[in-house]
């Protein structure tokens, strides 16, 4: 859900293909912030959003031109909550220092009663516009926020060019850019009919009382919360969301209308994050050390 992406100013620019799967993979809108510095020389944030992918492209494209010494923040978004409009797509103003984009679902967010906005602007109002001044540069703060956003990510950009990215490990540097996430990678999935025999994940038994991760969002999936999807013949766990947006979209085909805990199959040995291919069942088709 969504991708974060954080050019740096010495980086290449990401190419067509990057950007247009990124969009692809993560289409209801899309923005970026980036320091414009003015004739006199005074550097402010500007930030551009929209909703359809050739304005988006075509404005960045201008503004990498005359601004080549700037860092980019570049967000691509699928809707989680909130209404589904440029007022929700990221990069949000924290501060008239400062903008901040998310990857991922902030469950510990406030929900907003109206469903106006989005958890990422109900996180910056409520969390990161009410921490005490310099809360970027105190090293306690950063990882209790990090701890509190679990598996999400986040990335500032400041007006003196400067960033911050939250959560940085749980993402990839690529040429001097860093990834949320791997949708940039990969075209829009298109479901092929699969043959007979389909490969399925065989879960142990302990993830039932542990957690895996959803193979879209990278987000935590508590036990019985997920779905199991067909994709590419290939069984893959989603969140609730991913899973929605997935058959919205016709990404990927729900395994028989099945939940994920129809697709268990019991172990003792195997840790909960291992898994094996292989047709569906419940031990004749498995190896021998499967139980």
């Amino acid at each position: 859900m969504c991708i974060l992406i954080l050019r740096r100013s010495d980086a290449e620019p990401l190419t067509d293909e990057a950007l247009k799967n990124s969009y692809d993979n993560n289409d209801d809108s899309c923005g970026f912030s980036y320091v414009n510095t003015d004739h006199l020389g005074v550097q402010r944030l500007k930030t551009h959003k929209y909703m359809d992918y050739e304005p988006f492209l075509a404005k960045l494209r201008r503004c990498e031109a005359i601004a080549p010494d700037s860092n980019f923040l570049i967000h691509f978004r699928i809707a989680t909550s909130g209404v589904l409009s440029t007022h929700n797509q990221h990069p949000f103003q924290v501060n008239k220092h400062c903008v901040g984009a998310h990857n991922g679902v902030l469950h510990k967010a406030r929900k907003d009663p109206y469903k106006k906005d989005n958890d990422t602007r109900m996180f910056i109002k409520d969390t990161i516009q009410k921490l005490p001044q310099g809360w970027d540069e105190n090293p306690v703060i950063l990882e209790l926020l990090e701890d509190y956003i679990g598996t999400n990510k986040f990335a500032f950009l400041y007006d003196d060019n400067q960033y911050l990215i939250l959560n940085d490990s749980l993402g990839s540097w690529q040429n001097r850019c860093w990834y949320s996430n791997t949708s940039y990678k990969r075209k829009k999935y298109v479901y092929k009919k699969p043959q007979t025999a389909v490969a399925t994940r065989i879960i142990p038994r302990t993830w039932r009382h542990t957690s895996v991760e959803c193979d879209f969002c990278g987000t935590k999936i508590i036990a019985n919360t997920g779905r199991a999807f067909d994709v590419f013949g290939a069984c893959e766990l989603y969140c609730k969301a991913c899973a929605t947006r997935s058959l919205e979209c016709g990404a990927a085909k729900p395994s028989e209308e099945i939940t994920v805990d129809d697709w268990l199959v019991y172990t003792n040995s195997p840790p909960a994050t291992s898994f094996h291919y292989g047709s569906k069942g419940t031990g004749d088709d498995v190896p021998s050390n499967w139980m």
